[in-house]
């Protein structure tokens, strides 16, 4: 294989292929974001979904008293209520 002369090139060559080149690389990026932003997209759908799910379901303190544990709910309002969780009926 023989070496390419690149000086040899004709400068419309090079600026062909470069403009190519760009071209090429901002669809890449363009695509990477569209790409970054679709999954982001899904990923706070999913959290979204899940913060729902936990603010809809029952206390620690909740199911304790139902199951007759008191001790242990007393305890549990006493960390919510540390904690800035206020009071459930």
């Amino acid at each position: 294989m023989s070496a390419v002369n690149l000086a040899a090139i004709p400068g419309s060559y090079w600026r062909a292929y470069l403009a190519g080149y760009k071209d090429g690389v901002e669809y890449g990026v363009a695509r990477a974001l569209a790409d970054q932003e679709a999954d982001d997209d899904r990923a706070w759908a999913e959290l979204s979904r899940q913060v729902r799910r936990q603010a809809s379901s029952p206390r620690f303190s909740q199911l304790a008293h139902r199951r007759g544990d008191h001790d242990r709910a007393d305890r549990a309002r006493q960390w919510e209520r540390a904690n800035g969780l206020g009071t459930v009926a």
